[in-house]
């Protein structure tokens, strides 16, 4: 059985914090079961971690409340940070490996034909085909998001798209089930 590379982009680890569609799916994620049963391996980046708390401030006008955005970043601060299952893929990498990232970032805006506003995107992206090259036993590595212009880039650029709010906890595990033997090269 192959190791699940699966990188969490932002608006997934939301998911983690608000009960809304594709919440039960990124908490089995999170649960033993994706480890044991299915050899799930969780990754994310420091632009999430950075990128997190802009996201959850900007839902205060509207989706959350005020009180509500508090109590969640201090429940992210308190467990995504310190969470064993999520590891931050390039936490303690040095500048020249930031700046790499930022390169290929910018590479990728210009070959997708994207604007700065998709910058954010592109910076996941860059961390993902960087990271993982370092994952030669795991499965097709995929990104766990639910962002539909981010999902045409991934698809483009060969990478698999787990979108929680899509695919339910059971197609999930049958997805799963399916990478096997599906090996990176």
């Amino acid at each position: 059985m192959s190791i699940k590379l699966l990188y969490l982009d932002t608006c997934s680890v939301v998911k983690i914090f608000l009960n809304e569609k594709g919440h039960d799916v990124m908490m089995w994620l999170l649960g033993s079961e994706s480890v044991l049963a299915y050899s799930v391996y969780l990754l994310t980046s420091s632009y999430v971690l950075e990128e997190f708390p802009r996201v959850i401030g900007s839902m205060e006008t509207g989706r959350i409340s005020p009180s509500q955005a508090k109590g969640i970043l201090q429940r992210y601060k308190a467990r995504l940070r310190g969470m064993s299952r999520l590891h931050v893929c390039d936490r303690g990498k040095s500048s020249s490996f930031r700046d790499s990232i930022a390169v290929s970032a910018d590479v990728l805006l210009a070959k997708h034909q994207r604007n700065a506003r998709h910058k954010m995107d592109m910076l996941h992206l860059a961390v993902v085909k960087k990271c993982l090259g370092m994952y030669v036993a795991g499965s097709l590595p995929n990104i766990v998001t639910s962002d539909r212009q981010f999902k045409s880039v991934i698809r483009k650029e060969g990478l698999g798209i787990i979108d929680p709010e899509e695919i339910g906890v059971v197609n999930l595990k049958q997805y799963l089930g399916q990478l096997d033997g599906l090996g990176a090269s």
